[in-house]
């Protein structure tokens, strides 16, 4: 299908922000075997626009160059798409996001390590059109996560919590953004006693020595091709509970990011998770 017959279709019209790297390659090879949505451009870092020249001899589809600094009288054209999905930097995932809100086109991240100045951006850009966020766009870590919420809630508070990632050697940031909101889901739902509060517990990472009551620990191992490995610990004095998540390549995750921007296009401005995305596809579900 090329871009004349998408743009005269109902099919979903995609732009990929980080279409080079290891998870745009991902998106770009599933959408190109979809029916109901196609890949139509690729929004890139000027730095970029060479290794996106070498994916146009494969495949044709539009190059649009970013501004390192997001200027509104430089705007993007994005009159033609539909949705965008972004999994680049956290610098050019906050202008791709700027650019996006200024035209009320919906976004998917899967950007990980954002800055609190970063988050604070995205807040505005929440107001303006609908984005789905989430570190792990997989199905199954969508259930990790509901697993460990339902068991913070359960457990006595005297269980220690400890999660171990695993990622190729690659991977830029550390403890990985699915770690990171697994201990943050582990701390939302913890229940209260005499001895340890909400606000008790904590997230440490890399550091050894005794943990103090309440204290949530990540560690991070780096090496290989491993696409992604989470493991929760819940530690107590009599039993030890276990939750994994292997990821055995990357499609699952380039699966979710194209299934939440189907979701994504037809919801009201404001900051959504994969969890809304399974929710709401479970609930249309139950209701055939």
């Amino acid at each position: 299908m090329n871009l004349d017959q998408v743009h005269k279709s109902k099919v979903l019209r995609v732009a990929i922000t980080g279409l080079t790297g290891r998870m745009g390659i991902s998106i770009a090879h599933e959408l190109s075997k979809m029916s109901n949505a196609a890949l139509c451009a690729a929004i890139v870092g000027r730095e970029d626009t060479k290794n996106i020249a070498e994916f146009n001899k494969i495949r044709t589809i539009k190059i649009l160059p970013c501004n390192t600094l997001y200027n509104n009288d430089e705007k993007l054209p994005l009159h033609d798409i539909d949705v965008i999905i972004d999994f680049s930097a956290p610098d050019l995932s906050v202008i791709c996001a700027q650019h996006a809100a200024e035209y009320g086109i919906p976004l998917v991240i899967g950007t990980t390590g954002f800055t609190p100045e970063h988050k604070e951006i995205l807040r505005k850009v929440y107001e303006k059109i609908a984005v789905v966020i989430s570190g792990n766009m997989s199905v199954g870590v969508s259930l990790l996560m509901s697993m460990v919420k339902m068991i913070a809630k359960v457990l006595p508070n005297d269980f220690d919590v400890e999660i171990r990632e695993m990622h190729h050697r690659h991977k830029v940031d550390a403890p990985s953004g699915t770690a990171l909101m697994l201990a943050e889901h582990i701390c939302e739902n913890r229940g209260t006693d005499d001895n340890i509060s909400n606000s008790d517990n904590k997230i440490c990472y890399g550091r050894t020595g005794a943990r103090q009551r309440g204290e949530i620990g990540i560690s991070s191992l780096r090496g290989g091709e491993i696409t992604g490995d989470h493991e929760v610990h819940f530690l107590g004095e009599d039993e030890h509970i276990i939750c994994r998540h292997v990821a055995n390549n990357r499609n699952i995750f380039a699966r979710g990011a194209i299934r939440a921007a189907h979701w994504v296009v037809s919801q009201p401005p404001g900051k959504y998770s994969m969890s809304n995305v399974l929710d709401d596809y479970h609930h249309k579900g139950s209701q055939k």
